[in-house]
């Protein structure tokens, strides 16, 4: 629970980081500083605790659970992390209350004490941990609390801030989650400090470059310009056309700004209406003339803009801005005068409101409590409202469940129709035509993930609309007035559209005559059908919008999403079908650089892994690998999404074992149809492809030279304590069937988890790794890099302080696709070459 405790929160981000100091001493609690001498006394033990704090803490307080324990409180966390070490009396603690703000001046505070994440125990004679309390902003007034297993790190701090203590005080891992890699990491190391492990592992950093360097990553005056063109964002990020088709919004960035302009069909002469710093991340059409607009400035802020048309004369508009934060959800009508919108609340959570933007301006009193749609619905992530904006149907939590809820009159009484496993798959996409029914996709008690309709009343399947053997369906096409046209699926690696109706099917195929060898769709269509928004896109280009014209069976191109490239050759791939050792049907691709050959291959195995895939649409690694002159195989193993419920199921327990041999398999097929060397094989991967990477090193040397990994999972054990899903009891149930239960099955999932087999990984190795990682901690690159240390074998390092799950900033991926191009330089020259 999180209550105000007065004041604005002004000026928190700016306070410099302050040390955790101790109020005063209760019940026998003594803060231990650095350079205190501490033997162990009978019945009492040491405490590590480490607060990492997105913004400054004022206080933090422990209480006993048993109540026996009067409190002890800690002030000035500050910002940042904290670490302090805590003598108390052996017994079961928890974290009760944390405040945020300036000094003594708290202005919010947190209650933890029914968050049994944030328990731990002291135990006598040695030094209990139970994990980093991270607290993390989600907005304004919106807090997380989580523990994070950084085990490795505290003990590095340790030994910097208390030399020779652990010598004294063993360090023990205290969380819910087992985590034996302490004892691990002890008798690997034996005699070696841990300071000297970490100094070799530091040694193989790679050093930031300066600018004039970077220009020259790799050797090669022409990667800069290539990682440039290829991983440039978008310069248009969508059109939308009105149902009128005589007017186009197009959102487009240009250098640092954001904007969208209106194009008048007739003249395609562009009218700016709004231009920012941040990105657009919502726009539609809400009438002719009322276009909807959400930007991600963090708060996401939405306008939305009402034109006024005269002939011969550039459109004038109101733009209105809403007063709160959240997002559009559904138009009311066909005019334009009220929308459904989500208002993100300052408790968490979003609350639905109708809004009228006809007004001269959007009223808070339209967003009073009073006049919510959702009454009664708590934790939902999904909404369905029918053509009169009443919320009908939701995808909620409840009691750690996935459920559907559905109301069928309008007074907020919601009824539970079903329930769902963390396995099922279904997602709402809309309302059916009647309002008494909708369309969802679900493969529950199915082969495959199918289309389906569904009863608002009782929750059950009345109809299913389309089902294609062994594919997923994706997504509903539908008219304006809510009746299926189409559905999506992914085959052969590209999007296709199964269409219902002979008109639209015969449209689709001459778009498809006009722009071959393109995966092309209809993006939207004018309300009398005379014109089509479409957009192709393939591997050599992410994407193109057309505008058809039907009268005159003319398509005329308009905007591309990336500019020509100058300097990148891209590519198109070959498509593999292969068996797996025990018969299981995969797909891979194979991009093949210019030249006859044979060329070094890069294998790439994707992240996820369960229900995510690769396709052949435009991949900006792929296309640098091979205009850098280096094959890649993509392969779709099992577990991949799109090709049925029983081949991903199939990826459950096959995580270092059986995915890894689909990828060999794949390696095997392409060696022998291809122009590929053999002998220059390497491996690069980011989350689970890193992790996969690793595992190839480690089962099949003689097959891969080396390998790169990105924000890869190193110890399976530890994603339980550390990872951002560990908080939800349904992804820890699918995870231990995935990888298998690290309470029951430790010695197992152990086996599966690089850490552990550290000594097979003999061949060179580049790590890189976000500090703001979430999903997979930056602990799991330092576990293994201290161990490869100790080795005498440091894996290449190359971290970065503001990345998190991924590499998202241009500067960045400069940094990490040079040292990529130099380390795959070196390990895989011909047989032969001089250094």
């Amino acid at each position: 629970m999180m209550q105000r405790h007065g004041g604005f929160l002004r000026g928190l981000r700016g306070l410099a980081g302050g040390l955790l100091m101790v109020l005063a001493a209760v019940a026998g609690a003594r803060e231990i500083s650095p350079g205190d001498t501490v033997e162990p006394r009978e019945g009492r033990g040491l405490v590590a605790i480490a607060v990492e704090a997105a913004l400054p803490v004022s206080s933090l307080k422990i209480d006993r659970k048993d109540g026996g324990f009067g409190g002890q409180r800690l002030l000035r966390l500050g910002h940042g992390r904290s670490l302090r070490l805590l003598e108390l009396p052996a017994g079961d603690y928890r974290f009760s209350r944390l405040e945020i703000g300036l000094d003594n001046r708290p202005l919010w505070y947190l209650n933890l004490s029914k968050d049994g994440r944030l328990d731990f125990k002291v135990e006598p004679g040695v030094i209990s941990y139970a994990g980093d309390l991270d607290l993390i902003a989600l907005g304004y007034s919106r807090f997380h609390t989580a523990p994070r297993n950084r085990f490795a790190q505290l003990a590095i701090d340790l030994d910097k801030d208390y030399p020779g203590l652990r010598k004294r005080w063993p360090l023990r891992w205290q969380g819910a989650v087992p985590d034996r890699f302490g004892e691990f990491l002890a008798n690997e190391l034996g005699d070696m400090p841990l300071s000297a492990a970490l100094e070799a592992a530091e040694s193989a950093t790679i050093k930031p470059a300066e600018k004039d360097d970077a220009e020259k990553a790799g050797g090669d005056d022409r990667l800069p310009a290539l990682v440039r063109e290829l991983f440039a964002d978008w310069q248009v990020s969508t059109i939308r056309m009105n149902p009128a088709g005589d007017m186009l919004a197009v959102a487009e960035q240009k250098g640092d700004r954001h904007t969208i302009s209106v194009l008048d069909v007739a003249t395609l002469q562009a009218s700016p209406v709004y231009s920012g710093d941040y990105p657009v991340y919502q726009m539609s059409w809400a009438a002719d003339r009322t276009l909807l607009i959400g930007v991600n400035n963090r708060g996401r802020t939405s306008y939305a803009v009402r034109l006024r048309v005269e002939p011969g004369r550039a459109p004038s508009f109101d733009l209105l801005t809403f007063p709160y934060a959240g997002w559009f959800v559904s138009t009311i009508g066909t005019e334009g005068r009220q929308a459904v919108f989500a208002r993100v609340e300052t408790e968490g959570g979003a609350g639905l409101y109708r809004v009228t933007l006809d007004g001269k301006r959007i009223e808070r009193s339209q967003f009073e409590r009073s006049r919510r749609l959702d009454k009664g619905l708590e934790g939902w992530s999904n909404v369905l409202t029918d053509r009169s904006g009443v919320p009908r149907a939701v995808m909620a939590t409840e009691d750690g469940d996935y459920v559907l809820k559905t109301q069928t009159r309008t007074d907020g009484t919601w009824q539970v129709v079903r329930r769902f496993s963390s396995e099922d798959r279904f997602q709402l996409l809309e309302m059916a035509p009647g309002g008494t029914s909708f369309y969802a996709t679900t493969d529950i008690d199915r082969a495959q993930t199918e289309l389906v309709r569904v009863d608002l009343a009782d929750g059950k399947i009345v109809q299913t609309l389309l089902t294609l053997p062994g594919i997923d369906i994706l997504e509903v096409l539908t008219t304006p007035t809510g009746e299926p046209v189409g559905a999506s699926y992914l085959q052969d690696g590209r999007h296709q559209i199964h269409y219902f109706d002979s008109a639209s099917g015969s449209l689709h195929a001459i778009l498809a005559r006009a722009l071959p060898d393109r995966s092309v769709a209809v993006y939207e269509t004018s309300r009398d059908g005379t014109r089509a928004l479409v957009i192709a896109n393939d591997e050599t280009n992410p994407g193109t919008y057309y505008l058809y014209d039907a009268g005159h069976n003319r398509i005329e191109e308009l905007l591309s999403r990336l500019e020509p490239f100058r300097q990148a050759r891209p590519v198109r791939s070959s498509l593999l079908r292969l068996a797996a050792t025990d018969g299981t049907p995969i797909e891979a691709y194979l991009s093949l650089p210019e030249g006859k050959g044979p060329h070094p291959l890069v294998v790439m195995p994707h992240g996820g892994p369960i229900g995510v895939r690769d396709t052949l649409h435009y991949d900006p690694e792929v296309q640098l690998m091979t205009n850098r002159g280096h094959a890649v195989l993509r392969v779709n193993f099992r577990g991949s999404g799109g090709f049925g419920r029983e081949f991903r199921h199939a990826g459950y327990g096959a995580f270092g074992t059986q995915i890894e041999d689909d990828v060999l398999s794949a390696v095997d097929k392409a060696l022998r149809e291809h122009p590929l060397d053999p002998g220059r094989v390497a491996l690069r991967g980011s989350s689970y492809g890193g992790y996969s990477t690793l595992m190839g090193l480690i089962r099949f040397p003689e097959r891969y030279r080396c390998g790169i990994a990105t924000a890869a999972v190193t110890d399976w054990p530890l994603t339980f304590s550390s990872s951002d899903w560990a908080a939800s009891t349904s992804a820890q149930d699918l995870m231990k069937k995935m990888v298998g239960d690290p309470v029951k099955q430790i010695a197992e999932v152990e086996a599966i988890s690089p850490v552990y087999r550290y000594r097979q990984i003999g061949k060179p190795l580049l790590l890189a790794h976000g500090a703001q990682d979430r999903r997979v901690t930056i602990e799991h690159a330092l576990r293994l890099r201290l161990l490869l240390a100790k080795a005498g074998r440091p894996a290449r390092w190359l971290p970065f302080d503001d990345e998190g799950h991924g590499i998202a900033s241009l500067d960045n991926r400069l940094r990490l696709e040079a040292a990529v191009d130099s380390f795959l330089a070196d390990c895989l020259k011909p047989a032969g070459a001089t250094p």
